[in-house]
């Protein structure tokens, strides 16, 4: 960052904060712990006062973000995403949920205990996604269910007014 301004979007960072409010962008790598969990609650700070009206500045906020490397502070990314699994914002949070789960299943040395919460947590992101595709198909029948019926509405509208000889 030059002069406290944000590299992704130029704007001014906030005195002692870690991530630029308007973009989600840090302004420099925490290392530690303690840090990134900070930096993780600027972060949910500025995508729970978004704005539903600005879908596309949403999106790309929630896709530029930055993510931790720590586990136990991915593991609270997801605990927190799921929080925005339904509502205008359910895509882009279960996508982040996706990502932490897969950067956490890939890097990190976890015991037994940390294995299966990982496993509860990708169940909880799976079945999200699994209902979803499912309302999609529910949606998708139901437009052409009615779309037939209209279809053989007219048929007989048709047929009334322009009876076969």
């Amino acid at each position: 960052m030059v002069n406290g301004l944000c590299s992704a979007c130029e704007r001014a960072f906030q005195e002692g904060r870690w991530v630029c409010g308007a973009c989600g962008r840090l302004r420099e790598n925490p290392v530690e712990v303690e840090d990134q969990r900070r930096a993780l609650r600027e972060l949910h700070e500025v995508l729970s006062r978004l704005d539903s009206t600005e879908p596309e500045k949403n999106a790309r906020l929630w896709q530029n973000a930055f993510f931790p490397t720590q586990p136990d502070v991915l593991v609270e990314e997801v605990l927190w995403a799921r929080g925005f699994f339904e509502g205008a914002s359910s895509e882009a949070a279960l996508e982040r949920a996706e990502g932490a789960l897969t950067r956490l299943e890939l890097g990190a040395v976890m015991d037994a205990d940390s294995a299966k919460k990982l496993a509860v947590l990708r169940k909880l992101v799976d079945t999200k996604r699994k209902r979803d595709r499912r309302e999609i198909v529910w949606g998708v029948l139901l437009i052409v269910a009615l779309a037939g019926i209209l279809v053989a509405f007219l048929a007989w509208i048709v047929g009334r007014i322009f009876p076969a000889r």
